[in-house]
């Protein structure tokens, strides 16, 4: 069971076209089983964005361009300020349909399997990904809210950061204060291993859009980006396009240029184990592909 905010208000319905009809069914085809439940669980329900007056649902990768596809999304919906990354990331102030935000259970049931509703995601190689992440999070230390190099405290949930920062304390270097992406790595696996509560930029791509139970109309590829968004947008006369950031978004934390130099053979095979689940996802047709800089690396673990 989900536990989701409260149903919106009539005028936030009435807005946004989201007064779908009670007795709406979708016909299943005969001779097959019903569909699995749209919301399986909440951890990635969270990140689906619905918006009926655009006959879509989007779901988020955090470290795969979601918050351009945010503010696009914004943008389409005529918001206020759609280039806001700080309004684009809100679920409270977005103005977007987030849909455990915005939803109750059984309206985002209905929004979710909504005749010829348009699903669309996009991933990332899991080995670019967690590095993006590593370096943004924790490399990245000129933001007032971080704590000594870890990252924020939200990014370790409040629980965990307590349990652990002597963990941490452990591993930090002297001089720069920072742990190291191979023991980075160490800890990510612990924390996974033990289904201990993650920080979505660290959890598995599969887990938190479901690419294992929801069938997509549409799974792109971060790699690919501008193809993607090409192919996306096209149902909307490519409008707002210029949102997109072509080619700089993979390069935003100098992720493509440091991979080699801060892989080897033992953080690969971490990172294959990792995240297993999302390099053997078999719905979606999800391929990723594998960064040049790593192909020896990977093929030789």
């Amino acid at each position: 069971m989900l536990h989701m905010h409260p149903s919106p208000t009539a005028d936030f319905i009435r807005a946004r076209g989201l007064a779908l009809n009670p007795s709406f069914r979708v016909p299943l085809p005969i001779c097959q089983s019903p569909p699995l439940p749209p919301i399986p669980r909440q951890l990635f329900a969270k990140f689906f964005v619905v918006e009926p007056s655009l006959n879509l649902a989007y779901c988020g990768l955090p470290k795969v361009a979601c918050t351009s596809w945010r503010m696009w999304l914004r943008a389409m919906l005529n918001l206020p300020k759609p280039e806001d990354h700080l309004l684009a990331h809100s679920y409270e102030a977005s103005g977007l349909g987030d849909l455990s935000q915005k939803f109750s259970e059984r309206e985002a049931t209905r929004a979710m399997t909504r005749r010829g509703l348009f699903k669309f995601t996009f991933v990332r190689n899991p080995f670019s990904r967690i590095v993006s992440t590593y370096l943004n999070k924790l490399v990245v230390t000129d933001a007032p809210d971080r704590t000594k190099g870890w990252g924020t405290r939200e990014f370790w949930n409040q629980e965990l950061f307590g349990t652990i920062q002597p963990f941490l304390d452990l591993l930090k270097d002297p001089v720069t204060q920072l742990v190291s992406f191979h023991d980075f790595m160490r800890l990510v696996e612990h924390l996974i291993r033990g289904q201990k509560p993650l920080d979505r930029h660290i959890t598995p791509q599969v887990d938190l859009c479901a690419l294992d139970r929801i069938q997509y109309d549409y799974v792109g590829r971060f790699e690919r980006l501008e193809e993607g968004v090409r192919r996306v947008t096209a149902r909307y006369n490519h409008s707002n396009i210029h949102l997109f950031k072509f080619g700089k978004e993979a390069h935003a934390t100098g992720t493509d240029l440091k991979l080699a130099r801060l892989y080897d053979s033992e953080t690969v095979r971490r990172v294959s184990k990792v995240y297993s689940k999302d390099f053997n996802i078999t719905l979606n047709n999800v391929h990723f592909e594998t960064p040049p800089v790593l192909q020896k690396l990977i093929t030789d673990a």
